[in-house]
C-alpha cells in the first residue's frame, strides 16, 4: 500500500459512506484472492465419517473435511 493508497483510506474513514466504501472495497479484495475448495465424492465420505467421534453437525463435519484434505 503507499501514501496515496493510505490517504484515500483516511480521507474515506472521515465520514459513513466512505467506511462503507473502505469495507466493501476491502472485502471485495479478499474473496477475489479466495481459493475454492472442490466438493468430491471423497471429501463427502469423509464428512460422513468425522461427524459423529467429532460430534459435528453435517455442515460443519462437511467443512472440516474440505479443510483438511486441502
Amino acid at each position: 500500500m503507499n501514501e496515496i493508497d493510505n490517504q484515500e483510506q483516511v480521507y474515506k474513514l472521515k465520514s459513513p459512506v466512505g467506511t462503507a466504501f473502505l469495507l466493501a472495497k476491502n472485502e471485495i479484495k479478499r474473496i477475489i484472492n479466495t481459493e475454492v475448495i472442490p466438493l468430491t465424492a471423497d471429501i463427502l465420505t469423509e464428512a460422513a465419517i468425522y461427524e459423529d467421534p467429532y460430534d459435528l453437525k453435517p455442515q460443519d463435519a462437511l467443512v472440516y473435511a474440505s479443510v483438511i484434505s486441502g
